[in-house]
Parts: C-alpha cells; structure tokens; sequence
C-alpha cells in the first residue's frame, strides 16, 4: 500500500503575514484573479517557491479558494 504524506516544504513553510494578505487582495480589486468571486479568497504563488518562485508581491495572486 502506498502512503501519499504532505512534503516537509508545504507543512513548514511560513504563513504570509495577515497584512500583506490583505494588500495582495486589494491591489487585485477584492476578487479572484480567474473568475472574479469575491468570496473565499487567498493569495497563493505564481510561479510556487519550490519551481523558483518568490514571496514578492509581483508573484502572488488572489484566488478563489
């Protein structure tokens, strides 16, 4: 049997702080970047920090979640 377990890099990575959350969201109007809901959002990487990707605000998005 095969036991799928969450990388060590998703489960201890740091949570991005509440207020540059609330600037990603707003600099993207308040909705999801792919469907425009305003409910349910996150941010969430571009280009995700194992591919190469960044915690600047340039590679962050809001989406729906």
């Amino acid at each position: 049997m095969i036991e799928i377990t969450p990388s060590l890099e998703k489960r201890d990575r740091k949570q991005l702080p509440k207020e540059n959350r609330e600037k990603i969201i707003s600099r993207d109007g308040g909705k999801c970047f792919y469907c425009e809901s305003t409910k349910r959002l996150t941010v969430d990487h571009v280009i995700p920090i194992n591919h190469g990707g960044s915690d600047c605000a340039a590679n962050l998005i809001t989406f729906f979640n």
